[in-house]
């Protein structure tokens, strides 16, 4: 695990930016492609200008989420929508997506279709830049739910706390990522971080799912207060 602290958020965009780019980079010059996984939620919306700025081959990048609301990319609370959201028109018009999202009433209703979806995509993923909640989840693995143990290959239907549907990668698919980058702002999610570092059950705090694996060997931790 590789650790950088900066001195506030925008320092901390930066420098995720600029190794996140050099790895889709050399994975462009190496297999002609990459695929980057992105996140929801209040952080990328620090980074996302910074990397969408980025003078990489966009069209040669494949991107999917780490995890999706069961809302369509219209809604305020979309995390595709989000992301399209940051997305200058040039690339919007190169950048192959795959979206985690159909209209159904249900996940469970086509998870097997989104499952096929990211079968399709080159693995495993290159690079993924992953948030935190302050109780230890991330992407839509949740504590007490039991998903950390979910041995699907792509994907599972989840819940949130207030038993809201959702979908996230599986845990298999998360940890399989050739580089992990994840975000923590603020002092509240620091100390949850430093929690999650002790021993402790991984259901508990799923985050300990990349913090005590072998996944943490490709884990960069980016922190500012």
């Amino acid at each position: 695990m590789e650790l950088y602290k900066y001195s506030n958020p925008n320092q901390l965009a930066k420098g995720l930016c600029e190794k996140v780019e050099g790895q889709l980079s050399a994975s462009i010059k190496k297999h002609n492609r990459a695929v980057l996984v992105l996140s929801g939620g209040h952080t990328p919306s620090l980074y996302l200008p910074t990397l969408f700025s980025s003078q990489l081959t966009w069209e040669k990048i494949h991107l999917t989420f780490s995890d999706e609301r069961w809302v369509p990319p219209q809604h305020i609370d979309s995390n595709e929508g989000l992301i399209k959201k940051h997305l200058p028109k040039i690339i919007s018009k190169k950048i192959n997506i795959t979206s985690l999202w159909e209209d159904e009433k249900k996940p469970s209703l086509v998870i097997n279709n989104i499952s096929k979806r990211l079968s399709l995509l080159p693995s495993p993923y290159d690079v993924g830049i992953l948030g935190m909640g302050v109780d230890g989840h991330f992407a839509s693995l949740f504590p007490g739910m039991g998903d950390t143990k979910n041995n699907s290959p792509h994907c599972l239907c989840t819940f949130d706390i207030d038993k809201k549907p959702r979908i996230s990668l599986s845990p298999k698919s998360l940890l399989s990522i050739k580089y992990i980058h994840l975000c923590i702002i603020g002092e509240e999610k620091l100390n949850t971080c430093k929690r999650a570092m002790m021993a402790g059950d991984i259901d508990s705090m799923p985050i300990r799912l990349l913090l005590k694996n072998k996944a943490n060997e490709r884990l960069a931790v980016h922190y500012s207060i």
